[in-house]
């Protein structure tokens, strides 16, 4: 099932301990807090084919707990919708660890 997710605090919000779930072909614009965030515990979930839209650094951000193992991401596009001097995307990567 597709979604589009619009000016929330997290995109997509993975609770505590989800696990083996699939989520795809989503478009989350303007995230207030991130884009993904995979919380405690939650395992072998795949994200991909995912468009993440963002002006603000905070909505581009994919995070997970650390306890949150074997979580695979692919094919997700990450779009820097600021203005074109602003260079937040490459920051966001070097960031950004994903296990």
């Amino acid at each position: 099932m597709q979604y589009s997710v619009s000016d929330s605090g997290n995109g997509i919000y993975v609770i505590s301990g989800s696990s083996n779930n699939k989520l795809y072909d989503n478009t989350l614009t303007n995230s207030k807090s991130h884009a993904i965030l995979v919380n405690n515990g939650s395992n072998g979930n795949t994200f991909y084919s995912n468009k993440i839209i963002s002006a603000n650094r905070e909505g581009l951000e994919i995070d997970q707990d650390p306890t949150s193992k074997n979580n695979v991401f692919s094919n997700d596009q990450v779009i820097d919708s600021a203005p074109s001097n602003n260079t937040i995307t490459d920051e966001i990567h070097k960031r950004t660890t994903l296990r």
